[in-house]
């Protein structure tokens, strides 16, 4: 299975992107608003949006009332798989967005528009045309423009269904009737170049869309002699039945009681090691555990401890796994923990900005933090760091603001590192960036700001 990588465009391309989409609304609104998707894309209104998980199966029930068997399929790496040019397909029709590509006179304005979007999708990532980014909102509207599209063809072949992003609820009243469209539907997503996933088909018989009742499941957690912890071992067990939601009901029914204060010692030992394994097996909810650990009452002064967080991140750093990186790197830097250098320096060696801006940001007067700084080892410590920071610095020459690594040159300028007397030649040439930083914008918030 590939694994989903998040990515952080270039911010003068992506607000050129946006500003290209919300000039051509007009043309690809209705198909945001598919009466099929359970995934509207509105960037005229909001960039959060609630979830109405409830709300959609009680209507998918209304809906779909009688049908006795439900298909449950979805694309295989759909982002990725997403062709730049199958925006135009999606507004014109592939045939007709085919034939204006080769006969540029018979262009029509709509075509230009689409084309606009296209294009300007494509420098975002640095002009290759397969595959959406993976984090930008902008990503969310042009998968729903193309999906919004694929949704209508279904509808005419006089399939129903409902779509959450790419993952698909058909509904029918036999199972033959169930098990042969898997062939036609697969077929029609292989027109913009997309496959089912053929490991998540599911069928299941009547009764589907059920309603799950957490709230007594967890119930008998409270009664168990650790139940905080209790809880998150049964979030375990539901998340691998394939219960989506488990994990945010278990965090959020911790978060509204008052059960972590009154975790006992060895329990707060199990429930870190617990919220550190949710960190790195399911990074989709990586946020919700940290801000439990946020409520627990760590103490980082045993070796062990220690250890076994660096031999994680290390394992982690080894794999580019550059999600979970991110978060044990904020939770050792965050909550106390020491840090080995030799993990440092792997990530100062990487391609992580993000982790190596966490290490620039720990460099600036928080050095003790480092395993063995306040030692003996301190002299030959720094100058390992120099030397890994001054291969940082060239490697930085060669990058300028519209090239991947932007995100790090306009922080460490906007923060003025000078860390070791290094990085005073990367200065804000561009007038945007320039403008940032006047008006206090930048896209770090300092892990060590308030210590």
């Amino acid at each position: 299975m590939l694994r989903r990588i998040l990515s952080f465009p270039n911010i003068l391309v992506y607000i050129r992107l946006l500003k290209i989409l919300q000039k051509n609304f007009e043309i690809y609104n209705n198909l945001l608003y598919s009466n099929n998707t359970e995934s509207r894309a509105d960037i005229l209104t909001t960039f959060d949006y609630n979830s109405n998980y409830r709300k959609s199966i009680m209507e998918r029930n209304l809906r779909f009332a009688g049908n006795k068997y439900k298909l449950k399929i979805d694309i295989a790496n759909c982002y990725s798989s997403i062709y730049s040019h199958s925006i135009t397909w999606a507004l014109l029709g592939k045939d007709i967005a085919k034939k204006m590509f080769l006969e540029k006179s018979s262009q029509n304005s709509l075509y230009k528009k689409a084309d606009e979007i296209d294009n300007d999708n494509t420098r975002l990532k640095g002009s290759e045309t397969n595959g959406l980014l993976t984090g930008p909102y902008s990503s969310r509207i042009i998968s729903e423009i193309i999906l919004g599209a694929i949704d209508k063809i279904l509808v005419h072949k006089g399939y129903e269904f409902t779509r959450y992003v790419d993952d698909y609820n058909f509904y029918f009243t036999s199972k033959y009737e169930c098990e042969k469209s898997i062939s036609e539907i697969a077929t029609i997503l292989s027109e913009y170049n997309l496959k089912l996933n053929e490991s998540k088909i599911l069928i299941e018989k009547y009764p589907f869309d059920i309603l799950e009742d957490y709230a007594s499941f967890f119930q008998q957690s409270l009664n168990k002699q650790y139940p905080s912890y209790d809880i998150l071992q049964k979030a375990a067990l539901l998340d691998q039945q394939g219960k989506k939601g488990a994990y945010k009901y278990a965090f959020k029914l911790l978060r509204n009681t008052d059960l972590l204060k009154k975790c006992e010692n060895m329990e707060i030992v199990y429930l870190f090691y617990s919220l550190i394994s949710i960190i790195i097996n399911r990074p989709m909810v990586a946020r919700y555990a940290v801000e439990m650990i946020s409520k627990l009452e760590i103490s980082f002064s045993e070796n062990e401890m220690v250890d076994k967080l660096n031999d994680l991140l290390h394992k982690e750093i080894e794999s580019h796994h550059d999600q979970e990186v991110l978060w044990l790197l904020y939770v050792i830097l965050r909550y106390g923990s020491k840090i080995k250098l030799s993990n440092i320096e792997k990530i100062l060696n990487s391609d992580n900005d993000f982790a190596i801006m966490m290490i620039l940001d720990l460099l600036t007067g928080h050095r003790k933090q480092i395993s063995g700084y306040e030692t003996s080892k301190k002299t030959s410590i720094n100058r390992s760091l120099k030397q890994y920071l001054i291969s940082l610095e060239n490697n930085l020459q060669v990058e300028t603001f519209y090239t991947k690594r932007w995100f790090l040159i306009y922080e460490i300028s906007y923060f003025d590192y000078n860390t070791y007397g290094l990085f005073k030649s990367l200065k804000l040439t561009n007038s945007t960036y320039k403008i940032f930083k006047n008006n206090n914008i930048n896209f770090y918030k300092r892990i060590f700001k308030n210590k």
